[in-house]
């Protein structure tokens, strides 16, 4: 069961299975909620919003992930809730052609009955180079952290609690994942690491919880992805085809195609970020791109 707790004067969070969504109060039972969760476990979202007598004025948006977005609409239907998010996630949530950049692999038919959901209008733009959004009369903090997504933005309520989203993920989470997900993977590294020299004080994770070490947490998901970096790597001992690769990494999972299309999308991450430091080679053979760890 969804939860509810308080992390700070004014700043909650609601815990599902999957994910963890902050919330801050700018009136009485009246909240700013960040990010939306899973549509699965919208029922859930909505149950603890009812059980605490809670109104939705906005729903500031991360970045435009499945994880992420579940429950906009709804949010907004049942609580007149205002939608914002940034120009490239307004831009891919807008239509379902759109949506294809986010789900390469799939066809338009697969993404009207998968994800017809995540395709809405975006009610108030956010501009992350202006720091901040007001909202019911109170400041936002934003922040770029690029890397895990074409666009991510992460967010600090007024009482200091700072949501980065997916930048990174728990110690938890790390031990129980094969894989973590990007978009670019020297990029994360880079904000990561920007992340544990800046003075935040918590940090929480859309997966998930509230994190007192920041540097502890930043250091693990550094050596998380490039631990991947280095066996993606080695995978490549000699010149392979990027199916190959993929299959490689993919072990056994590769026959579950949803896990296979998101895996393939972090190999192709990782082969990108290993192909610009030099430690990978590519070429074409006999009409195949092929590739070999250096």
């Amino acid at each position: 069961m969804a939860r509810l707790e308080q992390i700070a004067s004014h700043t909650y969070t609601i815990t599902t299975r999957w994910v963890c969504m902050p919330l801050y109060e700018i009136a009485p039972r009246t909240v700013v909620l960040m990010d939306s969760g899973y549509h699965d476990e919208s029922g859930e979202l909505l149950e603890v919003l009812e059980r605490n007598d809670l109104q939705v004025a906005a729903v500031l948006t991360s970045h435009a992930h499945l994880d992420h977005v579940g429950a906009h609409t709804i949010l907004r239907e049942r609580y007149g809730a205002r939608l914002y998010a940034d120009l490239v996630s307004a831009g891919l949530l807008s239509s379902m052609d759109a949506l294809q950049a986010l789900f390469p692999g799939y066809s338009d038919g697969e993404l009207r009955i998968l994800f017809s959901y995540m395709e809405f209008g975006i009610d108030e733009m956010l501009e992350p180079d202006k720091g901040s959004v007001e909202i019911g009369g109170h400041t936002f903090g934003l922040t770029r952290l690029p890397g895990h997504a074409f666009s991510h933005i992460g967010f600090t309520t007024e009482d200091g609690i700072f949501y980065v989203a997916d930048l990174m993920i728990s110690g938890e989470e790390l031990r129980n994942s094969h894989l973590t997900y990007c978009t670019d993977v020297e990029k994360s590294i880079r904000t990561i690491r920007r992340i544990r020299r800046s003075d935040v004080g918590r940090v929480v994770l859309a997966h998930k919880g509230c994190v007192e070490d920041k540097e502890m947490l930043c250091d693990l998901n550094i050596a998380k992805l490039e631990g991947q970096l280095e066996r993606t790597r080695r995978m490549a001992d000699s010149w392979i085809s990027f199916d190959e690769l993929c299959r490689r990494v993919a072990e056994r999972e590769y026959r579950k195609l949803p896990v296979f299309l998101t895996l393939s999308r972090i190999v192709r991450a990782n082969v990108a970020c290993l192909v610009d430091r030099g430690a990978m080679e590519k070429r074409v053979e006999n009409n195949v791109v092929v590739y070999k760890g250096i």
